[in-house]
């Protein structure tokens, strides 16, 4: 994938024949393991205008495919699997997820204090790519994908340059970042690099030379000033600052967002009761196999009271040890008759606060905030409880970019825009069944208010219309009124109603 699309086998490459055939086979190696939609590779095979005839004609690569890989002795690869196919993994070699399994290496390793050990992984991680990501593809979709892909392989040759300047390797920087900037002028961070390399090397004019040529485009093509790094290096340049040439531990130490776990979860629901269907589905999400691209998500919908909260809420806590990088939590009010829904910009400034950002290195931009966090979850195994969302504008920022996180939203409408580009298990909560309820009341106010009057338990239950929410409410009051009968409390609420004051 990094380069020309090339299926090699122990024998030599296998021909893929056609565009229609190549497309649907690079979005099926993408997104690994993972379900994709027949709608989706048919919006990748055809993005402004499909035939009539597309699932067909979709239906029919995926055949051709498939004898493809048989004639080279494959025949486990390509899985139909409603609403579309997967490509199994296995024990095949994908170049996109060795690469990002070797930056994820060099991050760690970097993370820890070991620059030259990280040099090297970055140096196998970029060694990989053998030119443009799928070399010209076709549609939009695609085009995002090779588009996400060259942007991370910048960000790593980025990542890298900073590191080789730490162990004072500018010399070795100069030509490779010079040719850099010339191809991507607008990147301020590459040029950052390019200049502290050429003041190091004893080129103080072409290094002030570097940052007028960038001004002169931010501020002609864009109408901007170049940002406060490539400021404040400019500056520093100009007055030779001696923090130009202070040891590497000093100028960049490693942030402290590295050495934080938050541990958000609310507390556990008292007297949690049944959902075991729910919650056996739930754990799936922990078997979701590796994907660099996309996170492992799952939404729980329901009407209001229904225990949405409640049930993520005992899930995310009885897997929490599963997640050694820790869990955040954040109610985004997207129902709340009182409050306005909080932005997702907001839930990012405590997040990145969270995992340790200092408020000072937290972006003002909403955009920079969720580049921010997807950049810190990428090497991580957290979770993230979303509660109450009330649209998929408002998840979207807040999610992972991959990696082995898991995020679990709870909303009263289906998020439907999720299936789109994510592959979401969707668990619609539906009302207790009335054992359930009556076990929740049982366990709420004790057995023994129940033992003599059974009926009236199985009532007030069906009074509150099996919702956890109402059953907490009536199980609460009863607990409080020791004195009182159940049938007697249920006849009040019957008329005011079990949040009542009865």
């Amino acid at each position: 994938m990094l380069g020309p699309l090339v299926v090699q086998t122990d024998d030599g490459p296998l021909r893929i024949n056609g565009r229609r055939q190549g497309t649907v086979l690079a979005m099926l190696v993408l997104y690994a393991d993972r379900i994709v939609s027949v709608d989706t590779l048919v919006d990748a095979v055809w993005p402004e205008s499909p035939p009539a005839t597309a699932r067909n004609q979709i239906a029919i690569c995926m055949a051709t495919l498939r004898k493809t890989f048989k004639q080279a002795g494959v025949t486990d690869l390509l899985i139909t699997s409603p609403p579309g196919y997967l490509l199994a993994k296995g024990e095949h070699r994908i170049d996109v997820q060795e690469f990002m399994e070797r930056a994820e290496q060099g991050r760690d390793a970097a993370r820890h204090g070991r620059t030259e050990e990280a040099c090297t992984h970055f140096e196998e991680a970029l060694s990989i790519w053998r030119g443009s990501a799928l070399d010209e593809p076709s549609g939009s979709r695609l085009e995002a994908e090779t588009t996400r892909l060259e942007q991370m392989r910048l960000a790593l040759v980025e990542e890298r340059a900073g590191l080789m300047l730490q162990l004072g390797r500018h010399r070795a920087l100069t030509g490779e970042l010079t040719e850099l900037v010339a191809r991507h002028p607008l990147r301020e961070q590459c040029r950052e690099h390019l200049m502290l390399a050429l003041y190091r090397s004893g080129q103080r004019a072409e290094a002030l030379e570097v940052f007028l040529q960038g001004r002169r485009l931010l501020t002609e093509q864009l109408g901007i000033e170049p940002g406060p790094g490539l400021r404040q290096l400019h500056d520093l340049i100009l007055r030779d600052s001696p923090e130009l040439t202070r040891p590497p531990a000093v100028a960049a130490p490693a942030p402290a967002a590295l050495n934080t776990i938050p541990a958000q979860l609310p507390a556990d629901v008292m007297a949690f009761t049944g959902r075991q269907r729910e919650m056996t589905s739930l754990d799936r999400l922990l078997k979701e196999p590796y994907n660099p691209h996309t996170p492992a998500l799952a939404t729980i919908v329901g009407v209001g009271g229904v225990g949405k909260t409640a049930l993520a809420v005992h899930w995310a806590s009885q897997v929490a040890d599963q997640f050694p990088d820790g869990q955040l939590f954040a109610d985004l009010r997207g129902y709340d008759e009182e409050h306005a829904p909080v932005s997702p910009a907001a839930v990012l400034d405590r997040f990145l606060r969270a995992l340790g950002i200092g408020a000072p290195q937290i972006p003002p931009d909403a955009d920079e905030r969720a580049s921010l966090f997807r950049s810190l979850l990428s090497t991580r195994k957290t979770l993230i409880v979303l509660d109450n969302v009330r649209s998929f504008h408002q998840l979207r920022p807040l999610l992972p970019g991959g990696g082995r996180s898991v995020v679990l939203a709870t909303s009263r409408e289906s998020l439907g825009d999720l299936t789109g580009d994510y592959t979401a298990l969707t668990i619609r909560l539906r009302m207790l069944e009335p054992t359930e309820a009556t076990a929740l009341l049982i366990k709420l106010a004790g057995a023994d208010r129940f033992g003599s009057d059974p009926v009236a338990v199985e009532q007030l239950g069906a009074l509150c219309d099996c919702l956890p929410l109402a059953l907490r409410i009536a199980g609460a009051r009863l607990a409080a009124k020791p004195g009182l009968s159940v049938r007697a409390w249920w006849r009040g609420c019957a008329t005011t109603g079990p949040g009542s004051t009865y």
